[in-house]
């Protein structure tokens, strides 16, 4: 006998431990929070009860998110009964008591005489007896030690025991974990949704009087008197230049995330990597002045790659104010160089250094090579770098030592790179 009863709870032990299993994915898989309320409450029918009800913590405030009645004809009753009496948190329901005391509550034979002298009111009571209700569990839904929500089981056919209530207990943290997950992919998509919002506006704004800046840029250079000074000639098309370079920046930095972080589609063409380096740091001939240091440069002979000009100039200006950040007044070095496959830029300073920890997250978002107490700065600069430089199929790598300063460089294939839209 005692043979029997041990084989017969294993068998009942491995059917709820599939049907737990069953739930959660079911439950996983709800395309929302409202239909994963939905789910908890239909498939705990009618294997924990006749009926199933769901009470969620909304803030300061309780609401009934879900019911469900193993008769159909019922289900508007059960509805209603919720609507009226789970929505106070001070209610004597046995639900918002399982709630306050964070508890599970056990009502092994709920009749009119038990359920008055939990003080609910004459109308609930009538509706439990209309429901036909004999027995009830309410048991508390957690997210770590937060209390979420509380599952409440009534069955109409007999009386709950300690066991149904273990039982409904496994379900309820079961279901707790997968709904918590369900809530922060919820508000994890919602965080997205609100900044992507956010950078569609800012590109918009950004945009809006860049265009009147190149109407002006345009309009201007109809008005020059021929013939035009060089002097003035290249003020004006250094202007356009920047123009575009600015929109450029625009869809490289700002909207680079609504690709999925991704750089968006490179714009290529065929370019000198000295040159490009020279006009970078022609444009950027203050920072030495500014940071007080000295800037030697060797890039020679053309070194000639297909890539996004735009780009490429982020990624050696963001090395270049990233150097004279961190170069404590000291010489900072450029270099180009090339050997028909392959071109590669070297950045060095002879600054603060990275500290060893660092260095393998340098090139991440938001990471910075020193304390932001000291230097300014987003902690964006390196990772755009690295972004552009994956995205033409090249390499970037850093060695550092503190107090020695920092060495960047960039390995970039000289060839089209693979899966990127020519202009």
């Amino acid at each position: 006998m005692l043979e029997i009863r041990a084989r017969n709870r294993a068998e009942e032990n491995e059917r709820r431990a599939i049907f737990l299993a069953q739930v959660s994915t079911a439950v996983a898989e709800s395309m929302d929070l409202r239909d994963a309320h939905a789910v908890v409450v239909r498939r705990a029918i009618p294997t924990l009860g006749a009926l199933a009800t769901l009470i969620v913590v909304d803030g300061a405030k309780v609401r009934c998110a879900a019911t469900a009645h193993v008769r159909p004809a019922s289900q508007r009753l059960l509805s209603t009964m919720c609507a009226e009496y789970c929505h106070d948190p001070a209610s004597p329901d046995i639900a918002l008591r399982a709630l306050r005391e964070r508890q599970s509550l056990l009502i092994p034979v709920a009749d009119g005489d038990t359920l008055r002298k939990n003080d609910l009111p004459p109308r609930q009571i009538d509706f439990f007896e209309a429901l036909c209700v004999r027995s009830m569990m309410s048991v508390p839904l957690f997210a770590r030690d937060a209390i979420t929500g509380v599952l409440t089981f009534a069955s109409d056919t007999r009386s709950y025991d300690r066991d149904d209530l273990r039982f409904a207990e496994a379900y309820a943290q079961q279901i707790g974990m997968v709904l918590q997950n369900i809530t922060l992919l919820a508000q994890a998509r919602e965080a997205i949704r609100a900044r992507n919002d956010f950078l569609l506006l800012a590109g918009h704004e950004l945009r809006t009087p860049l265009t009147a800046l190149k109407l002006a840029i345009d309009l201007l250079r109809r008005r020059l008197i021929e013939p035009v000074l060089p002097p003035v000639q290249r003020v004006v098309d250094k202007i356009g230049q920047q123009a575009t370079r600015l929109s450029r920046l625009i869809d490289l930095v700002v909207l680079a995330p609504l690709h999925g972080g991704r750089t968006p589609p490179l714009r290529i063409e065929q370019l000198d990597l000295c040159e490009l380096v020279s006009d970078v740091i022609r444009d950027s001939a203050d920072l030495p002045t500014r940071h007080a240091c000295e800037l030697r440069c060797s890039a020679e002979r053309p070194i000639l790659l297909q890539g996004d000009r735009t780009g490429l100039e982020v990624v050696v200006s963001n090395l270049l104010s990233n150097a004279f950040k961190f170069g404590a007044g000291r010489p900072v070095e450029v270099s180009v160089a090339g050997d028909g496959s392959r071109a590669t830029l070297v950045v060095r300073d002879h600054g603060v250094g990275i500290p060893a920890d660092r260095l393998p997250h340098i090139f991440e978002r938001y990471e910075r090579a020193a304390s932001s107490a000291n230097f300014g700065g987003l902690g964006l600069g390196l990772h755009i770098a690295a972004q552009i430089v994956a995205a033409h199929g090249g390499q970037i790598h850093v060695d550092s030592r503190i107090g020695e300063g920092s060495t960047f460089t960039v390995a970039l294939p000289t060839a089209t790179p693979i899966a990127i839209s020519p202009v």
